[in-house]
């Protein structure tokens, strides 16, 4: 909950200060008739000073915990999420959900936390954290590889996503039946992940990959697009920016944890992309029978031209200043490169 003033005031909280364990009792009661609202029960910090969600005793719930930050709503699950390190600050409410009624959740004091410094806990191993910007907001999504994890919903492990200002970007993971800010999920060697995206204000967004080292040399992380069908390697440049329409499907991406058919093609890397003022050259490293296509960033097509047997191939481009994405078709892959056209 929150308290709203119509102008600056100083509130004054009177009475003695908690200084005992405190146990919360939850429902999984529902007084409405929206099945998304079963079990979720809204509870507060109970002391003067922060706590650590990791300290408290909620072993009879599920094992996330959602607060509101103003904008978004932020999660963690005892090991990955934005709420850092499962801080609570003093004074704050939270969301815990139950699929049992009556369960209790036990604060002790020990979950007290003093400091105002953050902690900062070590990498976690095959962790992605997925972060959408734009519009001045910011959301987060993470996705973790965990052996003891399904890839059906673990009350344990996963998060739902809680939707927040519908201004800001909302980016989510996508498994049957549910949509989840943190997805934990076993590493069986051919992953892909329904990536969900959708935002109330079109414009320009980017998403940035943080944590790609977390995997091993062997293991691809590549974003797809699926509005332009164009694939980008995370690992080689994490940001990926794109034009975006309210209208757009929401589940526009992908990220695939496996190698995608063209990316990694050695015959594809001797094609080169680049621009010259207004126009597109293409060196085609001797591949025959290729299609250019040049787009901007909402998809539409500007220009398209197959050519066969040129070294270099220049595009003259009629189109206003700005970000233009080429992608090169050819019997053994796409290349796509975004370039700039004055």
């Amino acid at each position: 909950y929150s308290v709203q003033m119509n102008q600056p005031q100083t509130a004054m909280f009177e009475g003695s200060l908690n200084s005992l364990p405190v146990t919360m009792t939850l429902s999984k009661q529902n007084p409405g008739t929206d099945p998304d609202r079963v079990g979720w029960n809204l509870l507060g910090n109970p002391f003067s000073s922060a706590i650590d969600w990791d300290l408290t005793d909620h072993s009879a719930i599920d094992g996330a915990v959602y607060v509101w930050d103003g904008i978004q709503y932020v999660s963690w699950n005892g090991a990955v999420g934005a709420l850092t390190d499962g801080i609570i600050p003093a004074q704050n409410g939270f969301f815990a959900k139950t699929m049992t009624d009556g369960v209790t959740m036990n604060v002790p004091l020990s979950a007290r936390v003093h400091s105002s410094l953050a902690f900062y806990k070590s990498s976690v191993a095959d962790l992605l954290e997925i972060a959408a910007q734009g519009n001045s907001f910011s959301d987060k999504t993470f996705v973790h590889f965990n052996n003891d994890a399904t890839a059906d919903f673990d009350n344990l492990f996963d998060a739902y996503k809680l939707f927040g200002n519908v201004n800001a970007p909302q980016i989510y993971s996508m498994i049957t039946g549910d949509i989840l800010s943190i997805n934990e999920l076993p590493m069986e060697g051919n992953e892909t992940i329904d990536l969900g995206f959708k935002c109330n204000t079109t414009g320009i967004y980017s998403i940035t990959a943080n944590g790609t080292e977390n995997f091993a040399s062997n293991v691809p992380v590549i974003l797809q697009d699926v509005k332009l069908d164009t694939y980008q390697d995370l690992k080689a440049n994490p940001v990926y920016t794109f034009s975006y329409e309210t209208s757009d499907n929401e589940n526009r991406f992908k990220l695939w944890f496996q190698q995608v058919t063209g990316i990694s093609n050695p015959d594809l890397n001797h094609i080169r992309v680049f621009s010259l003022n207004s126009t597109v050259v293409i060196e085609n490293g001797g591949i025959l029978n290729c299609v250019a296509g040049i787009y901007d960033l909402a998809g539409r097509e500007i220009c398209s031209q197959a050519f066969s047997c040129q070294t270099t191939i220049h595009i003259p481009v009629t189109a206003a200043s700005g970000v233009y994405l080429v992608k090169v078709r050819t019997a053994n892959g796409i290349i796509n490169q975004k370039v700039f056209i004055r």
